[in-house]
């Protein structure tokens, strides 16, 4: 009798997001131009049989027993791409006990197999199911196709009714490219886009990257899924030489056929960047199911003696490894390990399989180790997992993040064993910095780990790493604070609501606190504080904190959104707060900082203001526009931490509406060559301009303003054969700081930006104070004291100071009078003893 054939379709799109793809016609799909699919099809060829389609990418199917079956398996790529493997496989715990092996084949482009069996006799009532994979080599997920297979007597059996079922599902990577600030926006069809932003954890923004997401509908067996008609536990996202991260927070906003999905804020660590040379790692797929990998691992302590490797949850499939404690009893192992380094660190993925209900101790603390420095050994560097409050806690009390029973972790911490202090990232986020180790002797660690502890459940590990770090990675540097008064002010004194500040080049932190409002005594928020990002937006382990009571004003929205929103600190209105204790916690130690206080600008005149006192050092803002902003360099303690006060320099109030924090890079004798820690001149507000005096083609005098000489240098740059490689612009000019802002800000814009060094005898609102400007030859730089201090810049040392490099410049200054000392402004913001950029010191010639 001839063969039929039951055909059957499993289709991968990874925009499973898309929920109008959920139920998709497999013969009708339509592929965005950037997807990266896979279709993975079956041909069941029997002499008889009956199948329907049960759900997507199942096949349920009637066969008689002792009946020859093959099963033909095709999966190619979608759109055709021949440079891309693919392969299909099972494996044996996919199918049934003593059932012939598949093999795993692998072909460019498109692979078939074949797997022939024999349905076994005196089954007949018996049900027997069949699970196969495919997968492309570029991307992380696989489809998979299960094949039920219900056993019938061979009278029962349909001799010649075959029925075509199809099953699809939606599983397609989405492909793009970030921004210049890592952000990206990619279609996922007709009205549908995820938006968020890319970064390198600790580094910065991520631009100009190409990247994948991907649907991740098989991470692990445990969730719900974040969207469960669609079975989607999350995204992940792809950057070349980067770990992969599981994104599972996203938000849906729809607005009638258009749809958003906000991944938000991504942070992804290197993969064994160069600074880290890896020590052991240990993903478990090499060893024996269901044994104990017992080299090089070692059981401390047994717990119920569940440990072994098993082909349960795992990050990278197949297998992890399976701790069980008990109450009283933890189940304990480690791995040995021996590194002479100051800096070492280790990362694991992490799932629990529910909340224990043991004791006494009800956390999971797996972490550095050494069995002979403590009774029962003592852990270093450990991120807690506790069972009481679900949260993840550091050595020092630190809250690291939230956990849930059955969901997948990664925890990451490095350890410097020189100050002992340890960082902690938890799924590629920085969650905590500069983290005090409980015990000091970091020098015994010999092993890491892993941890089931009394509460007695199962605790599955994968892919563990130990590691150690030979440089220094970028830290954050700057930060800034937006402070006001939150919504809920009831319209209190003309109150109309806050406004977050923001700005292209920088992010900014909203510090909250409960806004005036009556009856009185007003609603304060009682000693508030907030973990900031940095400046490009990412997480950096500095904390700013108000000791005491805060209330704020919440401003109006039509207003300046940094300064017209604000704390008050005032002696009033039922709460004395005045004067206010502050702190900024997490900085490096013995380091300093510019710190830029903001008052709200009044106008002309204003009975308020606010003195400062940070770590000793005093500065003092008034109301009045000019001085309501104003910096002083502070100098952190040995324990990284600045602590201040703010007092009303008059009875009627002080109003702080913002705070920036800058360290002064270049500290030790090392020069700063990192474009990063570069910050633009301070800048005048719109509409306020700058002009300098220039000889005209009659021989006389006119006024050229910023904003036009910035256009002329632009149009300059843009009609010269060759793009400068740096521009540098010096004025020896009353008010010639204030032209500075705008050349840089031009400059900026530029792609890619063009480095800038710029400085003036005098600041924004300032006559020239340095020596005497008389004129020089038109083929220098236009005064003496302009040129001396090109020949000195030019000739300056790597790492030398503004100051020194100024000194030189006076010394040679042929109309100097010697008697003041040149004052100017670096474009990049620095303190007067910040060394020169090594990659901006101008050569010989033209600025």
């Amino acid at each position: 009798m001839r063969p039929d054939r039951l055909s059957f379709i499993v289709v991968i799109l990874v925009l499973v997001l898309l929920p109008a793809w959920a139920q998709v016609d497999a013969q009708e799909v339509s592929f965005p131009a950037s997807g990266l699919g896979l279709r993975l099809c079956g041909e069941l060829v029997s002499a008889s049989a009956t199948c329907e389609e049960a759900a997507e990418n199942r096949l349920h199917c009637q066969v008689a027993e002792g009946q020859q079956c093959t099963l033909i398996l095709t999966a190619r790529t979608i759109p055709p791409d021949p440079g891309v493997m693919i392969e299909i496989w099972s494996d044996a715990w996919s199918l049934p006990l003593l059932w012939p092996k598949f093999d795993r084949r692998a072909n460019p482009g498109n692979v078939t197999a074949e797997y022939e069996f024999t349905v076994p006799s005196d089954r007949a009532g018996k049900q027997f199911k069949l699970r196969f994979f495919a997968k492309r080599s570029d991307v992380t997920t696989s489809v998979d196709l299960v094949v039920i297979l219900d056993v019938v007597a061979p009278d029962e059996a349909a001799e010649t009714t075959v029925v075509m079922a199809v099953g699809c599902s939606c599983s397609e990577a989405v492909a793009g490219v970030t921004g210049r600030n890592g952000e990206f926006s990619v279609s996922l069809g007709e009205g549908v886009t995820a938006t968020g932003r890319l970064a390198e954890c600790t580094v910065g923004p991520l631009a100009n990257q190409p990247f994948t997401l991907e649907p991740g509908t098989s991470v692990t067996e445990h969730r719900g899924g974040l969207f469960p008609d669609m079975g989607l536990d999350g995204l992940i996202v792809t950057i070349p030489g980067f770990e992969e991260i599981v994104v599972t927070e996203i938000s849906q906003v729809s607005a009638g056929d258009a749809t958003q999905y906000a991944i938000g804020d991504v942070c992804l660590p290197s993969q064994a960047a160069p600074d880290e040379a890896t020590l052991f790692s240990d993903d478990f797929d090499a060893y024996l199911l269901a044994s104990f990998p017992v080299s090089p691992w070692q059981i401390i302590w047994a717990g119920t003696g569940e440990n072994y490797v098993t082909y349960g949850p795992s990050v990278s499939f197949p297998q992890s490894l399976q701790l069980e404690g008990r109450p009283n009893n933890s189940a304990v192992v480690q791995r040995e390990f021996s590194a002479s380094a100051e800096t070492i660190g280790y990362e694991y993925s992490i799932l629990i399989e529910v909340i224990g209900q043991g004791g006494p101790g009800r956390v999971e603390s797996p972490g550095f180790f050494s069995r002979e420095a403590a009774q029962w050994g003592r852990y270093y560097a450990i991120a807690s997992f506790n069972h009481d409050t679900q949260e993840i806690v550091a050595e020092d009390g630190t809250v690291l993040g939230r956990w849930a029973p059955g969901h997948w972790y990664r925890v990451k911490v490095v350890l410097d064993r020189g100050t002992n202090r340890y960082d902690a990232w938890l799924d590629g986020v920085l969650v905590g910095r500069q983290i005090a180790t409980t015990h000091s002797d970091t020098d015994r660690i010999d092993a890491l780990a892993l941890f089931s502890g009394h509460p007695g459940v199962k605790v599955w590990y994968d892919d563990v790493r130990v590691f150690t770090e030979t440089g220094t990675p970028w830290q954050a540097t700057e930060w800034n604070i937006d402070f006001q008064g939150d919504a809920n002010h009831s319209g209190t004194y003309g109150q109309t609501g806050p406004v977050e500040h923001s700005e292209a080049q920088a992010y900014w932190n909203v510090f909250e606190v409960a806004a005036l409002r009556q009856p009185w005594p007003t609603p304060r928020t009682t000693n508030p504080s907030m973990l900031l990002r940095d400046s490009s937006g990412l997480p950096s382990g500095v904390t700013f904190s108000i000791l005491g009571d805060a209330y704020g004003w919440a401003g109006w929205q039509d207003r300046d959104s940094l300064t017209d929103d604000y704390l008050i600190i005032h002696n009033g209105f039922g709460v004395t707060n005045d004067p206010m204790q502050w702190e900024i916690d997490g900085l490096a130690p013995d380091a300093e900082y510019i710190l830029t206080y903001y008052h709200q600008d009044h106008g002309p005149s204003s009975d308020r203001g606010i003195r400062f006192l940070a770590n000793g050092v005093e500065a003092t803002v008034t109301g009045m526009s000019g001085s309501h902003v104003a910096s002083a360099a502070v100098v952190s303690d040995n324990a990284g931490r600045i602590t201040g006060t703010a007092s009303a320099t008059v009875y009627a109030e002080g109003d702080w509406a913002g705070l920036a924090i800058q360290e002064v890079a270049g500290q030790d004798g090392e020069s700063d060559t990192q474009a990063r820690d570069d910050s633009p001149p301070a800048s005048q507000s719109p509409g306020e301009h700058s002009s300098i005096v220039v000889r005209n083609d009659a021989g006389g005098s006119d006024h050229i303003r910023d904003d036009e000489l910035a256009d002329m240098i632009k149009t300059a740059i843009t009609a010269a054969e060759h793009r400068p490689t740096s521009v540098k612009v010096l004025f020896n000019s009353c008010f010639g700081g204030g032209m500075l802002d705008d050349i840089a800000d031009m400059l900026a814009r530029f792609d890619p930006p063009i480095p800038f060094v710029g400085g003036s005898a005098s600041a924004a609102d300032e006559t020239a104070k340095g020596p005497s400007d008389q004129r020089v030859g038109d083929s220098l730089m236009g005064s003496c004291w302009t040129n001396a201090f090109l020949e000195a810049l030019g000739n300056a040392a790597d790492g030398e100071s503004v100051t020194n490099t100024i000194a030189r410049a006076n010394e040679s200054d042929s109309a100097a009078d010697n008697n003041t000392a040149a004052q100017w402004l670096v474009a990049h913001g620095k303190s007067p003893e910040h060394p020169l950029p090594r990659t901006r010191r101008p050569t010989e010639g033209v600025p």
